[in-house]
Formats: structure tokens, sequence, C-alpha cells
């Protein structure tokens, strides 16, 4: 016989209770409630560990129990509640005394330029910047922007020469090797993105600041003369024109190193050679990279030339001992193939600034002498044999040629381009206004145009009336 049970039966509810026992709970809640019917007395430590599994521990509970329960829960989610607060709360106290000490550090650096201890603080802070871009939060990037403000506002515009110079911490070597390292961190990607464009900035102006004391140091320590640049300044910035030129994901742009050759001619004239090196750079096929490299090595190389008889006679000095390398880079830059008509005619047109800024320094003996024209002939008439040259790179390497005393030969001209037809153009008839047109006046039999001939007529019958 098949027994049905339409009122409700134990296995009814037997079952509806397995249903729930199954649901899976949050160990950190379980844990909470067998502590709190621990403390209630409706269950001993052990009890829940030997009784079934299956057995739910509410059954054997009066409602003073139950009651019991429900103050302990609610004390359990309310601390609960409270960490989280707390925890928000420490966030917000660490984020708020961050930007305390950097205001504290900034009133320090204005009050204190002299102090020793801001050479060493510049590199932590720029490290503590590069960690907040990375993180790629609201807050993160509020830290960031206001620890670039401190370092270019105050930090990085201390005196050059802290006092106590010469003695730990501020001697020849140890700002050496945070101008390294400072350097390291501008050439590498920064923020979450790979990228900051907050960054170049303050980098920029913690190795021009650690350069500063770097140079004042050495001329102390007797390591470098007055018109001479810190070998130690040297050696960090070869090492990055080295990364600029053969590392594609450097971060370092021509600016960095122009700002430096600007405050510091003494390091232009040394790094010279490195400098023409740039002009050689993918000379040897078509490339973009190659195209971007000669033009900056181009510009870089010009400015650092029309220093030389302004402020600093080691450039003069220096350009005249590289002569023969810096003419065949210049001649390797003209020669050099190009896919764009258009750096061709830029490089073109900087190789010849780079002539004259080099000839400007020996202004007494002709070009001719100063350069191999015959090198740099050959390289323009190699360049012209290619066609398509815009004017603009026409003019100037014939105008290279005229300053060497030579004469330039004919460039090719680049294919015509021919005209775009505009379709059904000749199909197109211009239709004038037909007479008698709305808006068009009508005129009189005099061929004077009739203005409201009606109204006056209509005017003159009442009047005659």
């Amino acid at each position: 016989a098949v027994d049905l049970d339409f009122g409700g039966s134990d296995s009814e509810s037997g079952d509806e209770s397995e249903d729930e026992d199954d649901t899976p709970l949050d160990e950190k809640k379980a844990a909470a409630i067998k502590a709190a019917l621990v403390k209630a007395g409706a269950l001993k430590e052990n009890e829940d560990d030997e009784s079934d599994s299956d057995s739910d521990p509410a059954d054997g509970m009066d409602d003073e129990a139950m009651f019991g329960i429900d103050k302990l829960l609610g004390r359990a989610f309310k601390s609960q509640r409270e960490d989280i607060n707390r925890k928000k709360n420490l966030v917000r106290a660490t984020r708020d005394f961050k930007f305390r000490v950097l205001s504290l550090l900034e009133l320090y650096a204005k009050c204190q330029p002299a102090s020793p201890y801001l050479p060493g603080a510049a590199l932590p802070l720029l490290g503590a910047m590069q960690d907040a871009l990375v993180a790629g939060t609201p807050q993160s990037a509020a830290l960031a922007e206001r620890i670039g403000g401190v370092l270019t506002k105050s930090v990085c515009h201390a005196k050059d020469l802290p006092t106590g110079a010469g003695a730990e911490p501020v001697d020849a070597d140890s700002i050496a090797g945070e101008l390294k390292l400072a350097i390291r961190a501008a050439a590498k990607p920064a923020g979450a993105g790979g990228d900051a464009k907050g960054f170049a900035k303050p980098a920029t102006a913690v190795a021009m600041y650690l350069l500063r004391v770097l140079e004042a140091v050495s001329r102390l320590e007797k390591k470098s003369g007055e018109d001479e640049a810190s070998p130690d300044a040297v050696s960090a910035y070869r090492d990055a024109l080295e990364a600029f030129r053969t590392n594609k994901r450097c971060r370092i742009k021509a600016p960095f190193f122009q700002s430096a050759f600007e405050r510091h001619p003494p390091l232009a004239a040394a790094l010279l050679p490195e400098l023409a090196a740039l002009l050689n750079a993918g000379a040897d096929k078509e490339s973009s990279r190659g195209e971007y490299l000669r033009a900056e090595g181009a510009k870089l190389l010009t400015n650092a030339l029309s220093l030389g008889r302004r402020r600093s006679p080691a450039v003069g000095i220096a350009a005249s001992t590289h002569r023969a390398v810096i003419g065949s880079a210049l001649a390797a830059a003209v020669r050099a193939p190009c896919r764009n008509n258009a750096a061709r005619a830029e490089t073109a047109k900087l190789a010849v600034q780079c002539m004259e800024a080099l000839g400007r320094l020996s202004p007494d003996a002709p070009l001719s002498t100063v350069l191999d024209a015959d090198d740099i002939l050959g390289a323009v008439t190699k360049q012209f044999a290619v066609p398509g040259m815009p004017p603009k790179g026409v003019s100037a390497l014939t105008r290279a040629c005229t300053l060497l005393g030579k004469v330039a030969p004919e460039a090719v001209p680049g294919e015509p381009k021919e005209p775009k037809e505009n379709k059904g153009a000749g199909d197109k008839k211009k239709v004038g206004k037909k007479e008698g047109c709305k808006g068009e006046k009508r005129k009189g039999p005099d061929g004077a145009k009739e203005k409201g001939g009606k109204k006056k007529k209509a005017k003159k019958m009442k009047k005659a009336a």
C-alpha cells in the first residue's frame, strides 16, 4: 500500500531540514554562532564535534537561549562592521599623515635650503611617486601629484652645495650613485598603464638637482676643474645616451639632455662623440626609429655646438678634437635613406644647421677646412639621386654645398601627381534663377524695380475719391 500524507509528514520536514543544512555557511559566521551557543550554555565546546553532522544545534534550545543567541550574534556582527570601519579610518589617517609629512618637508626645504639631508631625500621621494603612480587609484594619483610638486618646487630648488659637503652624506661617490639611480628611474616606464605624463618633469628635476650638487662637490674634492665636467656625471649621462640610442622602451627624451647641457656646458663638451653617434643610428637601412634618432641627435649636437663661443671654451676645444668624427656623422646622416620624404627634408635641414654651428666655432677658417667637403658632396649626390626630395630639403643641401665651396648636383624630381578627376563635374549645369521665382522683386516696364506699386496706386485712388 502506498502511504499518501497530505498534511505534512516527518519525512517532509526532514527533507527541508536537510536542504537547509546543505547550504554552505561562511566559516567566520559559523564560528561566531558556535561561540554564541557555547556562551549561552546551549552547546558544549566538544558537543558539535561529537554530535551527528546532520543534527541541528537549535533543536535542544529554549526561548531564553534563543534570545541570548540573538544578542550575541548582534554583537558579533557589530564588531565586524566596526573592524571594517576601523580599516577605512586607518587608510584615511595614513593618507592624511603622508600629506602632512609632505607639507612639513616642503616647509623644511624652504627654510633650510643648504641642509645636507635634502640630496638624500630627493630619490626616495621620486620612488614613492613612482609607486603611487603604479597603484593607479584616485587617492594615489593625488599623492603622486603632491610629491611631484614638492620635488619640482621645493626640494630641487635648494642650494647646489649643502653644508658639510665632501663628507657623508654629501660626498661625490654617494651623490653619483643617486644620480645614476635617478636617471635609471627616469628611463623606466612609470604608472599603471606603463607610462605617466606627470613623472617626466619631477624625474628631470631630481636628475638636474643631483647633477648640480655632484658638480659642486667634485670641484670641492678636486676631482674636476672649473671648466671641466665631473667624471661621474659624464659616466652617468653617457650611459643615459646609450640607453636612449639602443633601447626603444627608454622614456628619456631629448629635452632631458638639453636641460643638462644648457646648465653644464662642459658636460656637453665631454659627450660630443656620443651625440655624433646618434647621427649614425640606423643609417644603413630605412627605419622610422633611425629617422627619429638622427633628427634628435642633430638637434642635440647643434645646441651643444652653439654653446661654445658664448659660454664654454671647452666645447670649441672638444669640437676641434672630434672634428673628423662629427664630419663623418654628418655625412652619414645626409646619406641615410628615409621612408618619409618629410623626414628627409627635416634631417637635411638639421644637418645644415649643425654644419653652420660647427663653422661658427672657427670663424676665421672656411668650413671646407673643418669638414671633408668631398664626403659631404658625395652624400648630397646620393640623396639627390633618390626621387622625391621636397624643396625644403633641396634648398638646405644646396646651401651645404655652397658653404663647402662645391656645386650642388641636380636633384631628381619626384613623379608628378595626377590630378583627381571629379566624377560628374561636366554633367552638372549651373541653373540660374527663373524669372518670377519666389523672392525675386518684379521690375516695371522701364526696368526699374517696382517697390510696392500696388499699395501706392490704392492710396492715390482713395485720396482722389
